[in-house]
């Protein structure tokens, strides 16, 4: 039989050292899990709010120079 492989790194979990964790444990570990998660999360949305906005700015500067670019020569001949 091949014994199982263990890390000694600090940080991994129970678990993967190969220690057994009792439900308990389990349902704690998830539980800091899921809240860790939930704020990643929630600050991702919050990126991408801002990033939706900014995106919709850019849009509309890139419609004015369109209308300039199609607007500039009809002004060039009505001026000169």
């Amino acid at each position: 039989m091949i014994p199982p492989k263990i890390s000694f790194r600090l940080g991994i979990g129970l678990v993967k050292r190969g220690d057994v964790m009792k439900a308990i444990e389990v349902l704690k570990e998830l539980e800091k899990h899921e809240a860790e998660c939930l704020l990643r999360y929630t600050h991702i949305e919050k990126e991408l709010s801002d990033q939706k906005n900014t995106l919709k700015l850019l849009d509309a500067k890139v419609w004015g120079i369109a209308v300039l670019i199609i607007v500039a020569p009809f002004a060039a001949r009505l001026l000169g």
